[in-house]
Formats: structure tokens, sequence, C-alpha cells
């Protein structure tokens, strides 16, 4: 148990950075490009139930809820989810 509470202080203390990060390429070309790349694996005009393990702070579940999916994001790091 204590490993697993190294792991979850180490994501801890990178989360707002990590945080930005994700914030900045929601607002680039990257965003473009990834949702590019999801569309082409989800089937047209399907709303799929989608759970992101290891979110982070949400990247790709945000691109997902964009396209009007439902989505529900988890991560060990609480600070991630909150960011």
């Amino acid at each position: 148990m204590e490993y697993l509470e190294s792991i979850r202080a180490y994501w801890d203390t990178r989360a707002s950075g990590y945080s930005q990060k994700s914030i900045d390429e929601l607002s680039s070309e990257s965003a473009e490009v990834w949702e590019n790349r999801l569309k082409k694996l989800i089937p047209e005009k399907k709303v799929l139930n989608c759970i992101d393990i290891g979110c982070g702070p949400g990247f790709i579940g945000i691109l997902l809820a964009k396209m009007g999916h439902k989505v529900t994001l988890c991560d060990y790091s609480e600070k991630m989810l909150t960011q």
C-alpha cells in the first residue's frame, strides 16, 4: 500500500502542470488531430458510454464528451481529477 501512496503523491504533485498542458492542447491543433483519430475508431451516429481509467486531467475524456459521448473518468490521483 505504501507503494500506491507514493504513486498517488507523485501524480498529485504533477497535477497542476499536467492539467495546464491539457488545457493548452485542447485549444490547439492537437485537439483536432486527436478528435479526428477518435472519429475514425467510433462508429458514426453512435453514442458511446466511455470510461477513461488513468485519465489524469481528462484530455481524451473531454474530447469524447464534446463529441457527444457519455464519459466517466477515473484516476488514482484525486488532484488530477479536481484539475
